[in-house]
């Protein structure tokens, strides 16, 4: 039980923070009106990347479900679905970065990849201290909850890397030109 409310706990602080710092985000853009602004190119690749995001997800979440009812168990349900979210959101960024539908045309192109960094490093740190702090990542067999933050820290590295090799791919187009 103990284990657990430490766990809910965290997940409250962490999603807390979270929240403050896309308040602090929405005020200061609001107030600076450097609202992203999409050409109609950038919108079409976005839905897009929306329809191929949720797809992935239902078809995730139907894999899931087989698998339940086979009774086969691989992970908490927590995890589970935590997991399919993960992957879409990591799936949508990464059609929209290959398709420059990521940031409006008017943002720069370098700010998203150092607090996509800054996210990734925070959570693989904290991974690896409670690797090293002996925190079970599997219970009965399964997958806990404990393994979040090395799934949150994959996904924000793997967005920096396809965002990074883009942001080189279009430097080199446009001094090709």
């Amino acid at each position: 039980m103990k284990d657990n409310l430490v766990w809910v706990l965290g997940f409250c602080v962490g999603f807390t923070l979270v929240l403050a710092v896309f308040l602090i985000l929405y005020l200061v853009r609001r107030k600076s009106n450097e609202k992203p602004q999409y050409d109609e190119r950038q919108l079409t690749a976005r839905n897009q990347a929306y329809k191929y995001a949720f797809f992935a997800l239902l078809f995730y979440s139907i894999v899931c479900a087989v698998l339940d009812a086979l009774e086969i168990k691989w992970a908490t349900l927590t995890t589970v679905m935590f997991i399919g979210v993960i992957g879409s959101v990591m799936l949508f960024a990464v059609i929209c970065i290959l398709k420059d539908a990521y940031e409006g045309f008017n943002q720069r192109r370098n700010s998203s990849i150092v607090v996509l960094g800054i996210v990734a490093v925070i959570n693989l740190l904290v991974f690896v201290f409670n690797l090293f702090d002996g925190t079970e990542f599997f219970t009965n067999g399964m997958l806990n909850e404990n393994i979040m933050n090395l799934c949150i820290g994959v996904l924000f590295s793997a967005v920096a890397v396809v965002q990074l090799i883009k942001n080189r791919i279009n430097k080199k187009a446009a001094e090709d030109e």
